[in-house]
């Protein structure tokens, strides 16, 4: 089959949909020698910087195409088999069979974090696409009820593969290395920990109220990690406001390779979405052995298991009172700890890939 991998998220600073496609590009090629890959994009003629960037061909049956001519001048899909992609604005090109991954509808079941604008445009994208998909991958259960929910498709059409954590996300034996690292950023122990995009359905501003609540009775700083999103201006001054300058740390966006020393270090990682189609933070906080808060909501609750803490994200002392509770109570989080670990164990981009691939066949047919 000639396959082709829509690699856009992967051209920029990668959060969850760029590390989706890196790890499954990589997982791919790792399990596949027979299929010939086409690594696919396309970029503003004008810049030729970015037409080196994104994930690189990681095998001899992989290769990188990407064009600076729009599509409907030379449309790389018409010599392909199948198209795997994760976003609703190529659809209308695809001249071959393809499947459509679906990392979750936040617009939908938390509105009031969006424009009305990115509404509409999500809504009538996602109608259309669901329409032409001859394949919806849904990361979660969660995502599947989601989707036959809002949109009228076929079941027989959608189908679930679990996401997963990069394998370098493991617990670290060399501590003094952690700390050095930190150190690069001026962070040190003891610290709480969330990774995570800077907009209102993170419910930064509800993490931030939680702390304020519990921050002179513990030793604990905030460390908070992730790109700014929508309204995250008006989230970050909360910190300032609430006179938490001195104790919240905001460092933006840090690279995967450097979040595993974050997560090792960190007594507490906490991630209070009010949605999310996955959550991959959690697994990766789970293969570092850190303890974990989070949303008891559906997709959080679906990937996390009885090996977190579950709070109500909307309300402030749900979330207070369990990271007071983790922070005063060692053997519950070395319990959470060891609970984590094993059940990281039952998600793998190598088993993901594999179940990727039988759907890849299955369509191309």
């Amino acid at each position: 089959m000639k396959i082709g991998l829509q690699v856009q998220s992967t051209f920029k600073q990668m959060t969850g949909i760029g590390q989706y496609t890196a790890h499954l590009v990589q997982a791919l090629a790792s399990l596949d020698k027979e299929n010939e890959y086409f690594l696919l994009n396309y970029v503003p003629w004008y810049n030729f910087r970015k037409r080196l960037r994104g994930v690189d061909a990681p095998a001899r049956n992989f290769k990188r195409d990407i064009r600076w001519i729009p599509p409907h001048w030379a449309n790389p899909t018409k010599k392909l088999n199948l198209f795997h992609t994760s976003h609703f604005n190529w659809f209308p090109w695809v001249a071959c069979r393809m499947v459509l991954t679906l990392h979750g509808f936040a617009w939908r079941s938390y509105p009031e974090g969006f424009s009305k604008e990115v509404h509409r445009i999500m809504e009538e994208g996602m109608s259309e696409a669901a329409r032409r998909a001859d394949c919806l991958v849904a990361v979660s259960e969660t995502i599947r009820r989601d989707l036959m929910e809002y949109f009228p498709v076929k079941e027989k059409k959608v189908k679930v593969v679990y996401n997963a954590a990069g394998e370098h996300f493991k617990p670290l034996h060399d501590r003094e290395e952690a700390k050095n690292r930190l150190s690069g950023y001026g962070i040190s122990s003891p610290y709480l920990l969330f990774v995570g995009s800077i907009e209102p359905v993170k419910n930064v501003a509800g993490l931030l109220r939680a702390y304020e609540k519990i921050h002179r009775d513990v030793p604990h700083h905030l460390v908070i990690i992730g790109m700014p999103g929508w309204r995250h201006e008006a989230i970050q001054s909360f910190s300032s406001e609430m006179r938490l300058d001195d104790k919240v740390h905001w460092l933006g966006y840090v690279p995967s390779e450097e979040l595993v020393f974050f997560y090792n270090m960190a007594d507490i990682f906490i991630y209070p979405s009010f949605y999310e189609g996955f959550g991959i933070p959690i697994l990766e906080a789970f293969q570092c052995g850190t303890p974990v808060i989070t949303s008891k909501a559906p997709a959080m609750s679906e990937v996390a298991g009885d090996a977190a803490c579950l709070i109500d994200p909307h309300e402030v002392e749900s979330i207070s009172g369990a990271m007071l509770e983790l922070v005063r109570n060692q053997t519950l989080r070395e319990d959470l700890s060891r609970k984590g670990l094993e059940r990281a164990r039952q998600f793998s981009w190598k088993k993901a890939a594999g179940e990727m691939l039988s759907l890849f066949k299955e369509v191309a047919v």
